[in-house]
């Protein structure tokens, strides 16, 4: 799977609230870093979506940009309790996510 794939992948799985999904593409010491949270590994990471992560929940693309190293995506994140504008940066390390930049406004959006 390549880093484009890898990312939709990790989207898709996010959205569905799939777990076992997210922990299948991301890297065992993942790092991620965004407004409300840290975290540096994928274990610790997960844990705090479990029993807290909406399901049918679903992206509106609004770009991807790509370079060797990274991607970073761009979406409109909808959920029924309102719609967020989100950007993420991703970096890869043996085909799996190894770090996330997660930046969003948290006020929700038409």
């Amino acid at each position: 799977m390549n880093n484009r794939d890898l990312v939709l992948q990790y989207l898709e799985y996010f959205c569905s609230g799939d777990i076992e999904g997210l922990e299948s593409v991301l890297h065992p010491e993942l790092k991620l870093a965004g407004p409300l949270f840290t975290f540096s590994s994928r274990h610790s990471y997960l844990e705090s979506l479990r029993g807290g992560l909406e399901s049918n929940t679903n992206v509106e693309m609004i770009d991807i940009c790509e370079s060797e190293e990274a991607i970073a995506v761009f979406y409109l994140y909808k959920k029924q309790s309102g719609n967020n504008i989100i950007a993420q940066l991703f970096r890869f390390n043996v085909g799996r996510i190894a770090e996330i930049l997660l930046v969003f406004d948290s006020a929700s959006v038409a």
